[in-house]
């Protein structure tokens, strides 16, 4: 084989062409070096594996590609035809063109109260990938829920700052706030939600549970003790969990096993060939606290 007398292969977004650059590699002198008659264009369509062909007989160092699909991903990559025949191939360079929504980091909203009746969400700037040209800013929709409803309800939309002031809140309700990005290519997934806390409720850590000894069709939780509210005495008040679990592709959560007064349970009746999450809220009486964050367990068989 003909190692690639070629380096610093280099791609250049001409809307609507693409330009390839590269330069020739000069030989050490101990080496054969086969003088460079023209070169062959190979084009890859992603997600495709298939190289073919779609230009030869190039004797510059450059070359134009042009009707190339404005939505899809390509990978190039040259040979050299030598006076000793055909080289290898360069390593393949990326032209990533495929549409992506924002990456919104999902962990990092800050809820800070503002009186009895508002609050200050604020957030870090969602990602989008280099390549991509928006039309348009990210903007970012907020969206409430107010105990003990489960919906979800919008409160702003099209926001351009990184922070956002909620108001008319009843001083006696808890909330729940989550945001999503959006651009032209599409919405992000949202944030977890931040809770604003007024009712006297337990309280988790959100790391996601333990699991261990790993069986076909069992394994064993544990998860980090909760916290009674303040005021509250373990003497007077007993803390239990709830396991919750959810069998994708559905995003439905459903009870496990509940009145767990340890940190531990053993979970069983699991099918090897599904997937599962667990989650672990605490509770005393009806006052539920917020789950965990869910633990992954992979199919068995």
């Amino acid at each position: 084989p003909i190692r690639p007398p070629i380096h610093n292969l280099e791609i250049y977004e001409e809307l609507p062409d693409v330009l390839l650059r590269w330069n020739l590699i000069k030989k050490p002198v101990h080496e054969v070096e086969y003088p460079v008659i023209d070169y062959i264009i190979e084009q890859q369509d992603i997600p495709g594996y298939h190289w073919h062909e779609i230009a030869r007989g190039v004797t510059g160092t450059s070359y134009r590609i042009k009707n190339l699909s404005p939505n899809h991903d390509y990978f190039f990559r040259i040979r050299a035809n030598t006076k000793g025949g055909l080289s290898d191939p360069t390593p393949p360079i990326g032209l990533y063109r495929t549409p992506m929504p924002p990456k919104l980091s999902r962990t990092d909203v800050i809820l800070s109260p503002f009186g009895n009746d508002s609050v200050n969400l604020s957030w870090k700037p969602a990602e989008v990938p280099a390549y991509q040209h928006l039309r348009s800013p990210i903007t970012y929709s907020i969206f409430m829920q107010e105990y003990p409803s489960m919906e979800w309800m919008p409160v702003a939309n099209r926001i351009t700052q990184l922070n956002y002031r909620v108001i008319g809140l009843k001083p006696d309700r808890d909330y729940r706030f989550r945001i999503q990005a959006q651009t032209d290519s599409g919405i992000s997934e949202p944030t977890f939600p931040v809770l604003l806390q007024r009712r006297p409720v337990p309280q988790m850590d959100l790391y996601e549970p333990h699991i261990s000894d790993i069986h076909p069709t069992s394994i064993k939780l544990s998860w980090k003790e909760g916290r009674l509210p303040r005021g509250y005495s373990k003497s007077l008040n007993q803390l239990l969990y709830i396991i919750e679990i959810q069998e994708p592709p559905s995003e439905l959560w459903h009870p496990l096993a509940r009145d767990i007064s340890t940190l531990s349970y053993q979970v069983s009746s699991l099918l090897p060939d599904r997937d599962y999450l667990f989650r672990v809220r605490a509770y005393i009486g009806s006052d539920l606290s917020e789950p965990t964050l869910p633990v992954y367990l992979a199919r068995r068989a």
